[in-house]
């Protein structure tokens, strides 16, 4: 972690330098502040030899993980000090949202000031007395790699689960724990649980209930074993936080779905319209068509529409990347969605589809009809426009046709040519309810859409998909849409099967901060 905070610190554009028993004295002397990064043993003695050769006002700051020793050095070493555990590895390539623990033990401007760069940098701090801090990292740490190396050990004795070829799921995320702690240095693990003066009471009560869970299993008094298990999820997901929805705001009464402006992709006798009319009807709501989807998300910032609705994705043709990259843009959220079986027809004031020499559409349309127009109109000029129907002045003219549907057809006074021109029998479209928030009460929302951008690592992508498995959580699709801030850097954005009513979707997303710089949920589906 010493190598991680220098280059840390020297991409800010501090002045730092290393310095060991044989050399640096020079430097320690005119440092502000001495960061102490040894081995746990040696942390407290390291201290008290270092801070006599430091400069009175100098900042004294102990990186390790064990703290009960070396709070007593820093309490006892005549300068102003500071206690810091870093909860993540030297790998990792952003403090954005990783989590620092923090005591100080004699007040000084500088103490705080350092605390203020960790915190400007996207670092959570979280203040915890050393007593504290030791009892949860004997929980945390040590009982975890007490439980990893007597996993390892009996796989490795036993020959179980080495190659892989039978295995769970359950199986395979504890095998990735205990191979991520046996990676780090045998010496720190040891010294994580031989250094943590509260970790024989936790181990030993670790035992205990090993030791009574094994007679019930000897004696096979399964009921005294399930009584065991009963509630335990409950219990654990409350004591960690995860199930307090407490704290959770309403910004604002929710509202039925009437007496509202509902901004839809026009003109009327599109698909969208005929969405729109599925949610919202006319009698109660004012229904108004805008040319463009960038013109449906534009009404809808500047207050000229209460809530929008607009095609997001086709199960022929796949996503509406339009309305995605909107959504994102302007931080609006989805509120709902509404499906739309489509079919799509091609119409025209011509009477013959022979005489077809121009095709105008949306390119989603254009798309999911591709076989059907190669197969029979394969010279017609194909144009695209904003909408479905967005060009019916143009069907004045000799040999065009569009492709929308009979609703359309009925409106605008059109030949219907050919219906069903769309590639795929069950061709259907998800249009997004869209606003600036949850204003509605729409039932039956059991899917979260979640943008991350990614600290940019070999295995990071992995890693980001190995959070939800292990919760058991299901991912119907992942998506990547280019960053726009350097070449090749990308956005992702995942559609989950779980909203943040489930506990598991809340401990998903604080996991995640590991790995991923910013973490929105657009919305419900």
């Amino acid at each position: 972690m010493g190598t991680w905070l220098r280059i840390f610190l020297e991409s800010l554009n501090f002045s730092v330098s290393v310095s060991d028993e044989n050399k640096g004295e020079e430097e320690i002397e005119k440092a502000d502040i001495v960061f102490i990064s040894v081995p746990i043993n040696l942390a407290p003695q390291i201290i008290l030899q270092t801070a006599p050769k430091t400069k009175h006002e100098c900042l004294m700051v102990d990186l390790s993980s064990i703290k009960s020793e070396t709070k007593k050095a820093l309490e006892n070493c005549g300068r102003s000090s500071l206690s810091l555990h870093f909860l993540f590895g030297p790998t990792l390539s952003s403090i954005q949202n990783q989590k620092i623990i923090s005591e100080k033990f004699k007040q000084s401007k500088i103490a705080d000031d350092l605390v203020q760069v960790f915190k400007k940098e996207g670092a959570q701090i979280i203040e915890l007395p050393s007593d504290l801090h030791d009892l949860t990292m004997a929980h945390i740490q040590s009982l975890t790699h007490f439980i990893n190396l007597s996993l390892a050990q009996i796989l490795i004795k036993n020959k179980i689960g080495i190659s892989g070829q039978i295995s769970t799921p359950v199986f395979l995320s504890q095998l990735s724990a205990t191979l991520r702690v046996l990676s780090q240095s045998p010496k720190l693990l040891s010294e994580i649980q031989t250094q943590n003066p509260e970790f024989i009471n936790v181990v030993e009560d670790y035992l205990e209930i090993q030791k009574d869970l094994v007679k019930k299993i000897k004696t096979g008094d399964v009921k005294e074993i399930e009584k065991q298990y009963a509630g335990l999820r409950e219990n654990l997901e409350s004591i960690s936080g995860t199930t307090d929805n407490s704290k959770r705001v309403v910004e604002d009464k929710v509202l039925e779905p009437k007496n509202l402006k509902v901004g839809f992709l026009g003109p009327k006798g599109t698909f969208s319209s005929q969405a729109v009319l599925k949610l919202f009807n006319e009698t109660d709501n004012r229904l108004i068509a805008c040319k463009s989807i960038y013109d449906l998300f534009d009404s809808l910032d500047k207050n000229l529409v209460d809530v929008i609705v607009a095609p997001a994705e086709n199960t022929t043709e796949g996503t509406v990347r339009e309305t995605l990259d909107y959504l994102f843009d302007h931080k609006f959220k989805i509120i709902g969605k509404i499906d739309l079986p489509v079919s799509q027809c091609l119409l025209s004031k011509e009477s013959d589809l022979k005489n077809i020499t121009k095709i105008i559409s949306h390119p989603q349309a254009l798309n999911q009809s591709r076989k059907f127009l190669e197969d029979n109109l394969p010279d017609a000029i194909l144009e695209t426009s904003a909408s479905t129907v967005a060009s019916t002045e143009e069907l004045d003219k000799k040999g065009v046709a569009i492709i929308g549907s009979e609703l359309a057809a009925k409106i605008y006074k059109l030949n219907t040519l050919k219906k069903d021109i769309q590639g795929y029998d069950q061709n259907t479209t998800r249009f997004n309810i869209i606003a600036k928030r949850d204003m509605l009460n729409l039932p039956g929302r059991s899917k979260s859409l979640l943008f991350l951008s990614v600290f940019n690592r070999v295995g990071v992508l992995r890693d980001i998909l190995s959070v939800f498995a292990d919760l058991s959580i299901n991912l119907n699709k992942i998506e990547s849409r280019p960053s726009g801030e350097k070449h090749w850097d990308y956005y992702f954005y995942i559609e989950v099967e779980s909203t943040d009513e489930h506990p598991k979707f809340l401990q998903a997303l604080d996991i995640l901060k590991q790995y991923c710089p910013q973490i929105i949920v657009l919305g419900k589906l």
